[in-house]
């Protein structure tokens, strides 16, 4: 018995794959797959390889404001954040310096923790996860030269803080170091101190 193979046509039809779709149109499809899941590939090999908002370091106890900025452009160059420093000594009756620092956080106890390392906010300063929309939390241990000592709270509507503003007033001097969720990724920590 004898194998014959049929004749070669020279005007041959494109193979055909599965389901009958032309292989030419499969290998398209496979190369855009293919291509997508490179793309896929190289977000996450980027996603790992940049420090998260978190991984931003604390500032040292005592450590200077510029200080802490000149340090977070060297350890996080990719983790955006925004320092400013601005004085006012212009007015007379009471001058006056504004300290700003916006990170890429969600995690609103950490900046908390930049803050009271920063700005030495007393230990006594802990947020409640959850309570009324607006709370005011005294000082336990406020001396007697001080006038203010306290720690006022905003909660969103569902009970979480948005804002907290640790107040200090005494006789010729005040502070308020305000923490706020600017949005869903970046928090505020502002110092404003004033003499008079």
């Amino acid at each position: 018995m004898t194998m014959t193979t049929p004749p070669i046509d020279p005007v041959r039809r494109p193979a055909a794959g599965p389901r009958g779709a032309p292989l030419a149109s499969l290998r398209a499809a496979s190369a855009a797959t293919a291509a997508a899941v490179r793309r896929l590939a190289a977000a996450v090999l980027l996603a790992t390889a940049l420090p998260s908002a978190s991984a931003q370091p604390l500032p040292a106890r005592g450590e200077s404001f510029d200080a802490y900025c000149g340090r977070l452009e060297d350890a996080s160059p990719f983790v955006p954040f925004r320092c400013v420093a601005e004085s006012d000594w212009t007015n007379p009756g009471r001058p006056g310096r504004t300290r700003r620092i916006v990170l890429r956080s969600t995690d609103l106890a950490r900046a908390i923790e930049v803050a009271r390392r920063l700005h030495r906010l007393p230990d006594w300063i802990v947020v409640p996860t959850q309570g009324p929309a607006e709370q005011t939390v005294e000082d336990p241990a406020k001396p007697p030269a001080m006038w203010a000592s306290s720690l006022q709270i905003r909660r969103t509507r569902d009970g979480r803080p948005q804002r907290i503003d640790y107040v200090q007033r005494a006789e010729g001097s005040g502070r308020t170091v305000t923490v706020q969720r600017l949005d869903a990724r970046r928090i505020e920590v502002v110092e404003i101190s004033f003499s008079d």
